[in-house]
């Protein structure tokens, strides 16, 4: 495993693009993933994609810029 073995790593964005390879970068050094985008289905398509690399992944609908939404989210990961 890599510098993150057994770390939790929550990412925003991880939906696509950028925030996706972040995740599945995390992945890679051994982090479990906490993957948050707006929409559902992108969400548990990147949580599925860190679960294939042999990590646990946890997937959240969460519009950051809703500060309630992201209150909520963070009560549920902690």
């Amino acid at each position: 495993m890599g510098q993150m073995n057994d770390q939790i790593a929550v990412v925003t964005g991880a939906g696509r693009g950028i925030g996706k390879a972040i995740a599945l970068r995390f992945a890679e050094e051994g982090a479990n993933v906490v993957c948050l985008s707006r929409t559902e289905s992108n969400a548990e398509s990147a949580a599925e994609a860190v679960r294939a690399k042999g990590r646990r992944a946890w997937a959240f609908s969460v519009d950051i810029s809703d500060t309630l939404e992201t209150q909520e989210a963070a009560k549920a990961i902690l």
